[in-house]
């Protein structure tokens, strides 16, 4: 590694020439006031082109150091943005007075070209770095959340290391990813999830966006709509995340910015079951050891007697005390904790500039015997040879290893399920076993705590059921620029996505379930993209009136993906579980590869720059069609308002917009012809056999989604209050499903162009600031996304009763399916049996019924429609407070973890009965009668996944300019900051209502998820 970083390092020197020299630095202060002389706090004051930067005090007081011929830029919020060059004084003394004319942002767009924000015909958000790096997230995709109207994140609940699901404007595709496009400096970034659990479990190891490092990112914007993101091609159909990463400084010296972050992470344990009942059948308590390990699920059912602090016996045969003992998550789940670090070194001249950075993240998780370390390596270098070549590049190294990610889901190898179930009377601390091998027997085998080999000892399942990863990628680009007149100027990029993932895992010796000889199997994935464009772009003046800018270019795309696995079982030496020591091995390999070529445009008209009319193209090619190619246009018309008339006083700004595009997606490789594969031979012959499952389709081509929006902008009282309304129409034709085929065709399905989708929603910002003088400042945002979904087409168009099952949970009775004219992805299951009269029917053993008739019926759509946040950041003087709050109402979840609390006499509804029973069942009885219900009736278990969140919250000091000049250092900020701190509303019990465990199509089901983590800490920044 230190080979790497030194490298790297003579590459800036060599390559772009900079000849950082130092320069002897000075101490500037002086004071920020408005035109009536106040003084101004919070100024933000930085040295051009730089991260190099102090804001004034409450007293309008500034103190920075930085070199002779630097120029300081003073920057607030409506106020206009004025530039000092530093010469031979000490003292700067600025007056700033009212911008007028504020709005006129700049936003990096499709293919990172910087547009005046007012200019755009779309909506589009722009997040700003350092709003992701104080409550950070492990995961800077869920960062998101709550900040971006029309944008649904859900993080599953699968421990820090796992991946986030981000949703644009609601699905587009029955079948494929609907997760956006990630793009880093110009170039896409693959985003593909390592390992997601399911009906039989797994592990959530990750996505491509947990790599990137938020102290790295200037800018995060994310594109929307059609018109935002044609110009990417098939790849944007999701939307566009658009990252931005830090630059250099064109200053002579060296900069540096350490930001430190820690934070404890602790369970916040949603579990509210009944503390009534103890461990039991029948309404006892077990007799012996042997009963409860030979009932069925025995250690788990807590339908015994009253706790009353008398003796009762245990699975491990001793006699103790039959009473309370506390939460078991509680018990079971440590503390957990986050240590992320980022140094950064700035630098340059006037012709270049480089920044380097190297970053931490350790972290322990809450789940036992669980963490992963990451470190990022990333250089960022621009150079201007001349006044028109230009160059750039750019690199991010990243290493990850993770160690045990937690299983979820099904029973086997998860703790969060045996935990989950322990009857209030048990201490999980008697799962550990008296070995030294935590959650063993004398025998070195898994010890029996809950009577079925098939729910793991929580203990042996987080120290025996290990699990490793380790993964290295390399995302890298360089760019060419050359300006070949003042309007016209042709760019050359290139970019690289490689990386290779090892993972190990398997079952250990002695395992419950199964044969118990334990397996194992590694697996090596490599995945690489390479990226190629070429753009000539315009600007050009036609007269006072007219002004037209645009480009034309091309994109080529390749990617390539191998694996390699091989795997054994049964041990020959006991306990000695590597793949030498197995008996029975197999091998395997993988490849596929993929291409597509595009050509692209952009034009825009403005007209006395209020008026704008912008049209993009793109047409790909793609490899998987056999080279079929598909166009995606797009055109858009925005007007500025009250540029164009005289409105009130109290208008600053009105923009109205709308536009249309097209977008698509195309299949998965090998989808147009069948592919062979070889066995292992017989008799000395080889054997082949068709590869796919399903029969492919030579005629196959792209879905095609097609979206019109429209908008309006609307500031006012001098930009301290603002709307931003937009709606918007998508459309998906000619999806892309697996139709089921008989059996005896030898597939299961085949490959055909049948699914429509439409997509309808608002988007809604509102922003202000009610507050702000000398001392005090007030800022709010409230947003609000409204998807309204349809699955307008499945296979067959004449069959109104036709479904699509997308997942099904191990509860068994509750699935994920799409249904022909309801909103997308349904937790379907089946009801009671009820009269006219809605009364709940019973048979003859007073048990209630489920109606078979039905069939599994829909409940409602796993992903909510409504979304959105409240952000309110306050400053008062030196110190600052900001928080967040995000909501999601209208989706619903199957809760397996209820269904299993009451066949095990663990919620508290199962109170109801115990001591009178409930109609003609005894009270004896009554655990048949709620086991009947927690194992057949799936209506009984879904709930409305609605929340409100206090998700974020930091509060601040900034060090006053006083005292920054005697420490030496630029700026210094030391931060209180918490993360998924309460719950302020939620309607499902027991459990939290993001706790769902799949990170595909299939939302809506809930299964002994990770409980919430409240996670607690300092951020401390400094600069020099």
């Amino acid at each position: 590694m230190k080979k790497l970083i030194t490298k790297l390092l003579f590459l800036i020197c060599f390559l772009f020439g900079l000849q950082t020299t130092s320069a002897q630095d000075v101490s500037i202060s002086g004071t920020v006031t408005s035109k009536e002389g106040e003084p101004l706090p919070g100024v933000n004051v930085l040295v051009k082109g730089s991260s190099l930067g102090t804001q004034t005090d409450f007293d309008g007081k500034y103190t920075i150091k930085t070199a002779k011929g630097t120029v300081l830029v003073f920057s607030y919020v409506g106020l206009i943005k004025q530039s000092i060059t530093v010469g031979n004084a000490s003292v700067i003394n600025v007056s700033m007075e009212e911008d007028e004319n504020t709005l006129n942002e700049v936003v990096v767009t499709a293919l990172g070209i910087k547009r005046s924000k007012k200019a755009l015909a779309y909506a589009v958000t722009e997040i700003k770095g350092e709003s992701l790096t104080k409550s950070r997230a492990t995961n800077v995709g869920n960062s998101l959340a709550g900040k971006v109207a029309g944008v649904s994140v859900n993080a599953p609940a699968t421990g820090p290391g796992g991946s986030t699901k981000i949703i644009i404007r609601g699905n587009s595709s029955l079948t494929k990813s609907n997760q956006p496009l990630y793009v880093i400096d110009g170039i896409p970034i693959n985003n593909q999830v390592l390992g997601s659990a399911g009906q039989w479990g797994g592990s959530d190891k990750g996505d491509g966006i947990s790599n990137v490092n938020p102290d790295d990112i200037e800018t995060m914007t994310v594109l929307k709509g059609a018109n935002a993101t044609a110009l990417y091609g098939n790849r944007g159909v999701n939307g566009v995340i658009l990252i931005t990463t830090k630059s250099g400084t064109n200053i002579n010296g060296i900069g540096v910015e350490i930001n430190s972050n820690f934070v404890m992470d602790k369970i916040v344990s949603d579990q509210d079951h009944q503390l009534v009942y103890g461990q039991g059948i029948n309404g006892r308590k077990y007799t012996s050891a042997d009963e409860l390990l030979g009932t069925p699920d025995g250690g788990m059912l807590s339908w015994g007697g009253k706790l009353d602090g008398s003796q009762a016996v245990q699975f491990d045969g001793v006699m103790r005390p039959y009473q309370n003992v506390g939460n078991a998550q509680e018990l079971f789940y440590r503390a957990g904790s986050t240590f992320s670090n980022t140094v950064s070194l700035t630098g340059g001249n006037e012709k270049s500039n480089f920044r380097f950075s190297l970053g931490d993240t350790d972290n322990k998780s809450v789940m036992p015997n669980s963490s992963f370390k990451k470190n990022n390596y990333s250089i960022k270098v621009n150079s201007k040879f001349s006044d028109k070549f230009s160059a750039g590049m750019g690199a991010t190294y990243i290493r990850q290893k993770t160690n045990n990610a937690i299983r979820v889901s099904d029973f086997p190898m998860n703790a969060n399920t045996g935990i989950a179930n322990f009857p209030a009377n048990v201490h999980p601390d008697l799962a550990k076993g008296e070995t030294g091998k935590l959650g063993a027997g004398l025998d070195g085998r898994e010890l029996n705590v809950h009577g079925t080999v098939w729910w793991s000892n929580p203990y042996w399942a987080a120290y025996q059921a290990e699990r490793f990863d380790e993964k290295e990628r390399l995302m890298a680009n360089t760019s060419l620029r050359y300006e070949v007149n003042d309007w016209i100027y042709v760019q050359g990029r290139m970019g690289i996505d490689s990386q290779t993932v090892e993972q190990t895992d398997g079952s250990p010796q002695g395992q419950g379930y199964g044969a118990g000889n334990g397996d194992i199997s590694h697996t090596t994935n490599r995945f690489q993209e390479e990226n190629i464009d070429l753009i000539v772009g315009f600007d050009k003046e036609i007269n006072e009136n007219f002004r037209v800018n645009g480009l034309i270019g091309g994109n080529q795309m390749r990617q390539k993906i191998r694996s390699k696995s091989i795997s054994g079982n049964t041990f020959d030496i006991p306990f000695w579980e590597v793949y030498a020591n197995t008996k029975n091995r197999s091998a395997g390999m993988g490849f596929t590869a993929q291409a597509v070529n595009s050509l692209f445009y952009s034009a825009e008209i403005s007209y006395k720059n209020y008026l704008y009319l912008t049209t993009t193209g793109r047409e790909d090619w793609f490899s998987t069609l056999d080279g079929r190619s598909q166009f995606y246009p797009s055109v858009g018309l925005s007007g500025i308002v009250s540029d164009m008339f005289e409105l009130p006083e109290s208008i600053t700004f009105f923009k109205v917009s709308s536009s249309y595009g097209k977008s698509s997606g195309a299949g998965d490789p090998y989808s147009l012809n069948s592919s062979y594969s070889l066995g292992n031979p017989h008799i000395g012959n080889s054997v082949g056999s068709i590869a796919q499952g399903k029969i492919p389709n030579a005629n196959l081509i792209p879905f095609l989604t097609s979206e019109f929006e429209v908008g309006l902008d609307i500031r006012m009282f001098q930009n301290r209050f603002g709307i931003d309304l937009t709606y918007y129409s998508k459309t998906t034709t000619d999806d892309i499903l697996n139709a089921t085929v008989s059996v005896a065709s030898g597939y299961g399905s085949k490959v055909v162009n049948v699914g429509e989708i439409s997509n309808k929603g608002l988007e809604l910002l509102i922003s202000g600031t009610p507050i702000r003088n000398d001392d005090f400042s007030w800022d709010v945002s409230f947003n609000l996304g409204y998807n309204k979904n349809l699955v307008k087409s499945l296979l067959d168009p004449q069959n109104d009763n036709e479904f699509l099952s997308v997942e099904q949970s191990r509860q068994l009775h509750a699935f994920v399916r799409h249904y022909e004219g309801m909103p997308y992805s349904q937790v379907s299951g089946y009801k009671y049996l009820r009269n006219d009269s809605g009364v709940i029917q019973l048979d003859d053993a007073g048990l209630p019924l489920r109606d078979d008739a039905a069939g599994i019926v829909p409940f409602g759509t796993g992903y909510a429609p409504y979304n959105g946040g409240l952000q309110n950041s306050f400053k008062y003087k030196n110190f600052d407070l900001a928080f967040s709050i995000d909501y999601r109402f209208g989706g619903y979840m199957h809760s397996g973890t209820n269904a299993r609390a009451y066949m095990y006499g663990l919620h508290k509804n199962t109170l109801v009965g115990r001591e009178t029973g409930i109609g003609s069942v005894s009270a004896e009885n009554v655990q048949e009668y709620y086991r009947r219900i927690g194992a057949d009736i799936t209506e009984e278990f879904v709930y409305k996944s609605d929340f409100v969140k206090l998700r974020e919250i930091s509060i601040g000091y900034s060090l006053p300019s006083k005292y920054i000049e005697k420490l030496n250092v630029a700026s210094l900020n030391l931060s209180l900051v918490g993360r998924n701190l309460f719950t302020l509303y939620k309607d499902i019990p027991n459990v939290d209502p993001e706790s769902g465990y799949h990170v595909g199509n299939g939302q809506g089901l809930e299964f002994f998820p990770v409980p919430r983590i409240r996670s607690v800490g300092l951020n401390l920044n400094v600069k020099f």
